[in-house]
């Protein structure tokens, strides 16, 4: 590792209201920012391209004493008048001396989460393909906090590759898992709290809601049974129906398991218990590089016999808090064990040797259809199964994030990548153009002679392209999205026509092209972080694929008790969150068009961030497993009227909390 160029963090431009240097010294500076944040900028002769190499690091170190998660950012501008084109926002705890690193690989646009670094939490990079020789201007600062601050920076530099560095401070994790900087109401002061309160909820009864199916359905609303989960418009609104012939709303929890591994190699001193790897807490490590406290807790109170007692009041809980559906990324072995409705989140999504953009595989490739084939025969083991709703595809497809046309970016990237579409492509367009190569020359304003160059040629960028251009490869970006979703459900509904094929999860619907294709899907799925359920929106998919909608996802979290982040939403306090619950489930209840929505998550995140350095404050329970009951009450209640609101004899809950503005990447 060698360092390529050294920044003067006095000598930047400042931008933002409010942003001022308090104090500066040799290499460091202390900035002050206001709630909306602000940014030190580097341009001019300062960054020119050879300064850039393809790989390399942009590095600087970063201090705060704010008590929340920094959101530390990077921006890269190819004008020197106009915005950044790609930019990446990197979370930072307080009160330990983080080295923050972007990967110039990551200007390609086509790496959304960049892989942790000791101390550092979450990365994500969003905007659009560049490149370092087309960089001019170079920004480094913090992004919203809806509070003031300062932040001391040191160190910005620009190096030829990674430099592992660890973190600087004390211990900020206790021996139960828990925050050290705070103390909240509810935090477990000890071992001793931690065994009686677990041992008295295990002891507790189930109390279900009363008026439901064995299967968590409406016993008053009633359609034929067929022995599975399916789906029925009854003239008015969408319903899933329970295998015993209930009207079924599914109200779930994402992630019911007993781990929530955190990050902890290169950041032992943050820690102030990490057992041995083998002995009592063997079954708290997740490898060399993760460490379960939420499995250490059980193993405190349960000892050898924790799996039994955990799945015992993962159960109970559920039960009692009134959910009907164990969600998305929950363990499968208790999901299916635990006698009540769950979903499959089938994995390894077909692959190609290459990809044309980020994830998206060459979908007119024979490798394609086969591995589709062998994605299907997942599903042979849960055809019986009556308490499963059905399957996801994918989640969150990472080439969905953005408005990006995907046969643009065919394109744009090397010809061997996907050769299967660019023929396709080919072959589409001679047959549009009637093989008239001079046409389509003209149309395409000359960038390419004839249809086979279409087969290897790429361009630079997409900035070039003629209006007809941009029509054909969009008219062709939805064939191959088409091809991407309706090749697999195909051959999952050969294998298992008995469940219900439940979607992608898209990450949010960026472009109309995310639409195509979908009314192969039984049930259109899209996750959903906001205050409320988008009516339009879910009006648009159920509209385009013919079909309901579920949410995969949605949340908020607060700062009151004892994590450092909100979440992707963000209100004041536990109450508030019970508030946010009832809101948005009953709101969606009430949508005609829609038919479950699944809390994300069951537990709260590690302090130090789980595998990609997420440390949102977004459980039912925290690390110590309390439930957070101003939230399970709130969701019982609303449970208990949630066939009343979706059929429409009573009004939604409408008293929405305010929104904060969120906190931690």
């Amino acid at each position: 590792m060698a360092t390529i160029r050294r920044f003067d963090l006095a000598g930047a431009a400042l931008q933002g209201e409010g942003v001022r240097i308090e104090e500066s010294g040799e290499g460091t500076a202390r900035i002050r920012v206001g709630p909306s944040g602000g940014m030190l900028r580097f341009a001019g002769p300062v960054v020119t391209k050879e300064y850039w190499p393809t790989k390399g690091m942009v590095s600087v170190e970063v201090y705060h004493e704010m008590p929340l998660t920094l959101p530390v950012r990077f921006a890269f501008g190819e004008r020197e008048d106009e915005p950044a084109v790609i930019q990446a926002t990197a979370g930072v705890l307080p009160q330990v001396r983080t080295r923050v690193m972007f990967p110039l690989s990551a200007l390609k646009g086509e790496t959304v989460f960049v892989p942790r670094t000791p101390g550092r939490l979450k990365m994500v990079v969003g905007g659009r393909p560049s490149h370092p020789d087309a960089i001019v201007w170079v920004g480094v600062g913090i992004g919203a906090i809806g509070e003031g601050g300062w932040v001391e920076f040191a160190d910005l530099q620009l190096l030829d590759d990674l430099e592992v560095v660890a973190p600087e401070g004390e211990p900020v994790v206790d021996e139960l898992g828990q925050w050290t900087a705070k103390t909240w109401p509810g935090k477990t002061p000890s071992e001793d709290e931690l065994r009686e309160r677990l041992l008295a909820a295990k002891a507790a009864p189930e109390t279900p809601v009363p008026g439901r199916t064995t299967y968590g359905g409406s016993s008053e609303i009633r359609f034929e049974a067929t022995g599975f989960f399916r789906t029925q418009h009854d003239g008015k609104r969408w319903w899933l129906v329970d295998p015993e012939g209930g009207a079924f709303w599914s109200a779930g929890v994402d992630c019911v398991r007993p781990e929530m591994e955190c990050f902890v190699e290169g950041n032992e001193n943050l820690c102030a218990f990490l057992p041995p790897r083998e002995g009592e807490f063997a079954d708290a490590w997740g490898g060399e590089s993760r460490f379960n406290w939420s499995i250490a807790n059980l193993i405190r109170v349960f000892g050898r016999g924790w799996r039994e007692a955990w799945e015992d009041l993962a159960r109970k809980s559920l039960v009692n808090w009134g959910f009907n559906t164990v969600a998305n990324w929950s363990e499968e072995s208790f999901a299916r064990r635990s006698r009540l409705p769950y979903v499959l989140p089938l994995p390894n999504f077909p692959r190609t040797e290459h990809t044309v953009f980020r994830d998206f595989p060459d979908v007119f490739s024979p490798a394609y259809t086969r591995a589709a084939q062998q994605f299907a025969d997942q599903l042979v083991a849960y055809r019986e199964d009556p308490y499963l709703i059905g399957y996801f595809l994918r989640n969150e497809p990472l080439w969905g994030f953005g408005q990006f046309r995907i046969a643009e970016e065919l394109l744009c990237h090397e010809a061997h990548r996907a050769p299967g579409c660019r023929q396709v492509l080919a072959q589409t367009l001679a047959l549009k153009y009637r093989g008239s190569a001079e046409r389509f020359c003209r149309e395409w304003g000359g960038a390419v002679a004839t249809f086979d160059e279409l087969e290897q040629v790429v361009f630079p960028s997409a900035d070039w392209l003629t209006d007809r251009a941009r029509r054909d490869l969009s008219e062709f970006s939805r064939r191959m999205v088409e091809r991407y979703v309706r090749v697999p459900s195909e051959a999952c509904r050969l294998v298992d026509p008995q469940h219900l094929n439940l979607g992608m999860r898209w990450a949010w619907i960026a472009s109309e092209d995310l639409l195509a294709g979908s009314d192969v899907f039984d049930v259109f799925s899209l996750n959903m972080y906001q205050m409320a359920p988008d009516r339009a929106m879910i009006e648009r998919a159920s509209k385009a694929s013919g079909k309901p909608v579920m949410i995969g996802e949605y949340h908020w979290g607060a700062r009151d008790v004892g994590l450092p982040s909100t979440g992707l939403r963000a209100v004041a306090s536990q109450a508030d969150r019970g508030k946010a619950y009832r809101y948005y489930v009953e709101q969606g209840a009430a949508i005609p068009e829609l038919v479950g929505a699944h809390y994300f998550q069951m537990n709260d995140q590690p302090v130090l961030g789980r595998f990609d350095g997420e440390n949102f404050q977004i459980g039912l329970v925290d690390i110590c497993w309390r439930p957070y009951e101003a939230m399970v009450a709130a969701a019982r209640e609303t449970h208990e009227r949630l066939y009343e609101v979706a059929a429409g004899k009573v009004k939604p809950f409408a008293e929405e909390p305010e929104e904060l503005v969120r906190v931690g990447f």
